[in-house]
């Protein structure tokens, strides 16, 4: 009579693979993780490059296209005529939960910035880091306007000025039309000088 030998596992055996098993998924877990980490901080260092561009392109243009005077300048605040008489601001504020970059025209503020709590951004509070300095004394042209905004995530509890995470935007912009005026000024004043139509007026 022919005798049946069952083949099957050990107990060493099964408690080896299911240790590899465990082993294997824990490394493959990590792996993962850390790759979606690193996909969600490039999408919010994104996020943060493109709405500091846009506010920083937008209000450079505002400055160098359409200003004719500024009215006033705080810490916080920009405000100016254009070449209609209107009067138009950019203002850092808070909307209750972060600050963001508003556009101002006709009474009506606009949000230029994206407040969205999770994958949006918020600034630092320009109380402790001036977002707005006017480089000359008031009413002495040309006017030039030292621009400073500091980024971070929406996600971020506490921002405070010149983290290392911040993102930092800084420029200096001359108003285009009070640069004109300054050179008309002189050369109706020395009687040398281009003419006014050559500052593109």
């Amino acid at each position: 009579m022919t005798k049946i030998h069952a083949q099957g596992f050990t107990l060493i055996e099964l408690i080896l693979v299911i240790g590899i098993l465990t082993i294997s998924i824990g490394v493959s877990s990590d792996i993962v993780l850390t790759l979606i980490k690193s996909y969600s901080k490039a999408q919010t260092n994104n996020e943060v490059e493109q709405n500091a561009d846009f506010v920083m392109n937008r209000i450079q243009r505002d400055l160098f296209a359409n200003a004719t005077s500024i009215v006033s300048v705080s810490s916080n605040k920009l405000t100016f005529t254009d070449k209609n008489g209107a009067t138009y601001s950019y203002k850092v504020s808070s909307n209750w939960t972060s600050f963001q970059v508003y556009y101002t025209a006709s009474g009506q503020d606009y949000l230029l910035t994206n407040d969205d709590p999770i994958n949006g951004i918020k600034l630092v509070d320009c109380a402790s880091s001036s977002c707005f300095t006017q480089l000359n004394a008031l009413g002495i042209n040309p006017y030039v306007i030292k621009i400073k905004f500091e980024f971070v995530p929406a996600y971020f509890t506490n921002a405070t000025p010149s983290d290392s995470g911040n993102t930092v935007v800084e420029t200096t912009q001359v108003v285009r039309s009070t640069y004109w005026y300054e050179k008309e000024a002189q050369r109706r004043r020395t009687g040398t000088g281009d003419n006014c139509d050559t500052y593109g007026r």
